[in-house]
């Protein structure tokens, strides 16, 4: 695709769509979410060799029938401004047929696919509260822990081949100790709890195998060869870090990721972007001021077998989920996806999904995005999907 494309698409979005989402009259947190959302998932998905543009363009073309021919056009002009490509895209349409849900289509699956997925790490129970471990089944996995603790590396490198998930769990959380080490966590730099080996953390969550439009949606996002890990490595070592549970709250929420650079012909990890999670004090005065610093360098692969087993989590994959967050910090998404997650995770309501990994989600949030009722909270996707 001509690489002008990409400027053409980002002027149509911050020029004409934009202009579509203002004449909604949406006002406040969620306005323009939508154009901000494609804007900044095009840029990191070209970014890590995905192809979200030329699938924005497709769904471009099914705005009305004149658009093909326009988008041809674009193919071969130059991006001078935001205002001559909407002309282009625009030239010899009537504006009022034309049928912009394709668009709002994209983002509520962008939103959906991308930024839920990634947060929604399938942990709700059906009461809506997390599972926990009892105390007594807390004495137990240490103790089954420390058993695993005694084999050998190779022997635990088996295991984690197996298909039984409790043994293949213990096996990598102690390969990953020995990877990285056992005195403090990674990303705090604080020292772990005598009593915890930290939390077994994957950097893309297992749960997006589940899902066959999750699925799909990386691969579009994420490129062949991103995809191709993700199918094949999230149950690995190169998915795990070792971390304290407190700082998992703020990576569960994308609220940092990590970056994989290489320099020298060595690989190293970078924290990005920490900052606050919403209405989480916690988070906000006691974890979020032990993080490394933003720019800071990670210590993964400092265990003592860290030569053998690797400099630390796949850099695809750590890489992936930095871009990710950036689609959403930078859209301005974050506070709409908790507020979403906390409505599904409380209320019980039979006409709405409560799991909103679905292409029935997907459908009602294009609805609303495209109505222009307000902010996008559960009760107007409610009120949206009532309406059916």
């Amino acid at each position: 695709m001509n690489p002008a494309m990409k400027r053409h698409a980002l002027g149509i979005l911050n020029n004409y769509v934009k202009q579509h989402e203002s004449r909604l009259g949406v006002t406040g947190r969620d306005m323009l979410l939508s154009s901000k959302i494609l804007s900044n998932a095009i840029i990191q998905s070209t970014a890590i060799g995905g192809t979200l543009l030329e699938h924005f363009w497709d769904r471009v073309r099914q705005c009305h029938p004149k658009f093909k021919e326009n988008v041809d056009a674009l193919q071969q002009t130059e991006a001078v401004s935001e205002d001559i490509s909407s002309r282009i895209l625009l030239d010899g349409v009537d504006q009022a047929k034309l049928n912009l849900k394709p668009i709002y289509d994209l983002a509520a699956e962008t939103f959906t696919y991308l930024g839920l997925a990634v947060r929604n790490r399938g942990c709700r129970a059906p009461d809506g509260l997390i599972q926990r471990f009892s105390d007594s089944d807390s004495a137990l996995n240490r103790e089954k822990a420390l058993h695993y603790a005694e084999k050998t590396t190779d022997r635990l490198l088996r295991i984690a081949q197996v298909h039984n998930e409790p043994m293949q769990q213990l096996a990598l959380q102690n390969l990953v100790i020995r990877r990285d080490g056992d005195v403090q966590c990674p990303i705090s730099a604080r020292l772990f709890d005598p009593r915890s080996s930290g939390v077994l953390t994957q950097i893309i969550p297992k749960t997006v195998l589940d899902n066959s439009n999750v699925l799909k949606y990386l691969t579009m996002f994420a490129g062949p060869t991103t995809a191709n890990i993700i199918l094949h490595g999230l149950s690995s070592l190169e998915n795990l870090i070792n971390i304290q549970l407190g700082t998992l709250v703020g990576f569960d929420k994308l609220s940092f990721a990590i970056e994989s650079l290489k320099e020298n012909g060595k690989i190293k990890y970078i924290l990005r972007d920490p900052f606050p999670v919403p209405d989480n004090p916690l988070w906000t005065e006691y974890v979020l001021p032990n993080l490394l610093n933003d720019g800071d360098e990670i210590a993964f692969g400092r265990g003592p077998e860290g030569a053998r087993l690797g400099p630390g989590p796949h850099p695809r994959l750590c890489n992936l989920r930095l871009a990710i967050m950036r689609v959403f910090q930078d859209s301005g998404a974050m506070p709409v996806m908790a507020d979403l997650e906390e409505g599904a995770n409380n209320r019980y309501v039979n006409c709405f999904p409560r799991d909103l990994l679905s292409p029935h989600f997907c459908d009602v949030l294009s609805r609303t995005l495209m109505a222009g009722h307000g902010e996008v909270t559960y009760g107007s996707l409610f009120w949206e999907a009532i309406r059916e």
